[in-house]
């Protein structure tokens, strides 16, 4: 395990590797004698948002160099071997194990270091010495084309008079910036200027209306990047609740015709000011090792140009993974001083980019292009517009600010789509949901009978993640939780899958987890996982004191004789018990093929839905209210053919599948 290797090998990213090769194994090898515990592998998959259950044991149930390379195998299929190797140097349990492992990856190691970067901060410079961490990241390679979030860390610019503070710029670039969805569809890109204030351009969400109107529904996803995942797995979503205030594009601009005519009047700066739902989340939270996102100070004084500095635009051109773009100089600035030109490559979805400077000050807001040129706000502007404007409390602190130009407010449980996936039927289950959320004195638990989805997820666990997500943006939700709704989800299928004598013990962590007992496996208190009662009196102390309300989603409940083994059912049976305690805020879901028949046998008081297929009325209805959301009529014959040709004689078809049929089928039966 010592050996050096002397140069980048393809097998660190290659899909296909032998893990019986020389190299392949010696990382086997390493990982099963830093870490000799099954459990290592599940939280190995959460420390880089790889499914654990890839893992899993042999079928002797001990640690076997298998589990390890079928962990790997999935790794690399996702191109995230690398991400591993960062998670294990960054464990200081296993240190003793980083030197071999160094020495394993060669000249790969820059590429790690840039994912420690990324993930966990900038290590403390060294008392004296080479800053080898810094250096070795610097004369990384990051294969073009992937991993956006890599090439920004480790791009190399121009000018630097401190290496160690441009890689704490990018992190910090990386960490605060945000993808911007409205109406579900990728649209800008915005940046953290409070711990719950986000800046964008106005135009990303009206070009002609401020506050926006009608008042689209907007999500800021922070974190969306490359690392091995689809879009739909990428990223920490935040919805957008309040607009605070905003200042509209000239008309020109909105137009997409400000060439030369590209000065603008102080009241036109293309900003707005928006408010998110909730703080957003530590980054890398979910490894238990958090990094502070922190936040961009908006000065109003105006900053110096200077001809051989590199400044840098973080984007999502065209709703894409993270993109670095970079130009250096001085910008051309408009007579009034409200605009400035400069280079740089940027896309559609580019608009409300940061830019900053190699020392990481925010100087400006990316709003708009013309051929050749990019342009922006000079950041002063918006500061001075802010800091002056009935919202200067904000960022001062000093005093109350003025009420947003516009708050958001919404129903969730009246959805017609999670994850722009139709969410079709389903009264009953939406009509329990209410209650029990609004209601302390209704039901506690909730069992719904159905099969589960291939994937562990069903759609029932979906609603509850939709309405956990949209709770800040109403009323009645905000009033029965005023800390929000939390929704731990625990896949059973996973946790048996990897053996019934510890499944208890690791679905007692993941709740911990969860619930921020503990931040990481090794805590003291995670102890109180390895009994029921030890457990249940944690999880008591800490639901009692909390302002939110907690929903654990037992997922995939489709035997009970198997959940019986390992005790399982006995920690299910205790937080049945705990929820009925009015004073908990606490609520327990067990959906599956036989989850009614498990919550017979352990309460007499559980709330009762059946997944079941969709109908030829159901499907109309959704059909009738997404139209009406569009604005739009309905083509009555094209309704009624379609409708027919989704539901030939016979049984009805499965949902999974009729739900992929049916945002074509709206376009399709739309009135032109």
């Amino acid at each position: 395990m010592t050996d050096a290797v002397a140069s980048p090998t393809a097998w660190w990213d290659d899909p296909a590797t032998n893990w019986d090769d020389p190299g392949p194994r010696r990382l086997v090898l390493l990982l099963e004698h830093a870490y000799t515990d099954a459990g290592d592998i599940r939280r190995a998959g959460v420390a880089i948002g790889l499914d654990p259950s890839a893992g899993g044991r042999s079928a002797e149930g001990d640690m076997a160099s298998s589990g390890w390379r079928s962990f790997l195998a999935a790794a690399s299929r996702r191109g995230q071997v690398l991400d591993l190797a960062a998670h294990v140097l960054h464990d200081q349990g296993v240190s003793e194990f980083h030197a071999p492992l160094r020495s394993l990856l060669g000249d790969r190691l820059g590429e790690v270091n840039a994912r420690i970067l990324l993930h966990y901060g900038l290590p403390p410079r060294p008392a004296e010495g080479a800053d080898t961490f810094v250096d070795s990241i610097l004369a990384a390679e990051v294969v073009p084309g992937r991993h956006g979030e890599l090439q920004t860390i480790t791009s190399p610019g121009q000018g630097f008079v401190d290496p160690r503070a441009h890689l704490q710029a990018m992190g910090d670039m990386l960490r605060r910036t945000a993808m911007i969805e409205v109406g579900g569809f990728p649209a800008g890109t915005g940046f953290l200027v409070g711990e719950d204030l986000l800046l964008t351009a106005a135009h990303v969400l009206d070009r002609y209306h401020w506050p926006p109107s009608p008042l689209p529904a907007v999500r800021a996803i922070f974190d969306f990047e490359d690392a091995g995942r689809s879009a739909a797995e990428a990223g920490t979503p935040v919805q957008v609740k309040d607009f605070i205030t905003g200042s509209l594009p000239t008309q020109d601009e909105a137009a997409n015709s400000a060439i030369d005519n590209w000065d603008a009047p102080a009241d036109r700066l293309d900003f707005a000011l928006l408010r998110l739902a909730r703080t957003v989340p530590d980054f890398n939270a979910t490894s238990g090792t958090a990094t502070q996102r922190g936040f961009y100070s908006l000065l109003p004084d105006e900053y110096v140009f200077a001809a051989q500095r590199q400044y840098y635009i973080m984007q999502h051109p065209l709703g894409s993974f993270v993109q670095l773009s970079s130009f250096s100089g001085r910008p051309l600035l408009s007579a009034g001083g409200t605009r400035m030109r400069y280079a740089g490559n940027t896309l559609a979805g580019s608009s409300g980019s940061p830019v900053v400077d190699f020392r990481g000050r925010l100087v400006g807001l990316h709003h708009y292009a013309t051929p050749g040129r990019n342009q922006g706000i000079p950041i002063w502007m918006i500061a001075r517009a802010l800091l002056n404007g009935a919202h200067s409390s904000l960022f001062t602190g000093a005093g109350p600010a003025a009420a947003a130009a516009a708050v958001r407010e919404v129903d969730p449980f009246a959805t017609v789509a999670v994850l722009r996936r139709p969410f079709v039927n389903r009264q009953n289950l939406r009509k329990l949901m209410r209650e029990m959320v609004e209601h302390r004195d209704s039901y506690r638990t909730l069992a719904i009978n159905g099969a589960s989805s291939r994937a562990g997820v069903s759609y029932s666990y979906q609603l509850a993640s939709h309405v956990s997500d949209q709770a800040p943006l109403c009323a009645a939700l905000r009033a029965a939780a005023p800390g929000g709704i939390k929704v731990v989800k625990i896949d059973l299928r996973d946790f048996l899958k990897a053996g019934v004598e510890r499944a208890r013990t690791d679905i007692g962590l993941a709740m911990l987890l969860e619930l921020g007992i503990i931040s990481a496996p090794s805590d003291i208190d995670a102890q109180a996982a390895r009994g029921t009662a030890t457990l249940v009196a944690t999880l008591s102390a800490k639901l009692r004191r909390s302002d939110a309300q907690w929903w654990i989603f037992f997922d995939s409940l489709d035997n009970v004789q198997a959940v019986k083994q390992g005790d399982v059912d006995e920690l299910v049976h205790a937080l049945i018990k705990l929820a009925d305690d009015v004073p908990v805020p606490l609520r327990v879901v067990v959906a599956g093929r036989e989850a009614q028949k498990f919550a017979d046998e352990h309460t007499a008081w559980a709330a009762r839905d059946a997944a079941a297929g969709l109908t030829r009325g159901d499907v109309e209805a959704w059909l009738r209210k997404r139209a009406d959301e569009e604005m739009r009529g309905i083509d009555e014959a094209k309704l009624a053919a379609k409708l027919t040709s989704l539901f030939p004689p016979g049984p009805l078809p499965e949902p999974e599948q009729l739900a992929l049929c049916l945002p074509a089928a709206l376009e399709e039966v739309l009135a032109s």
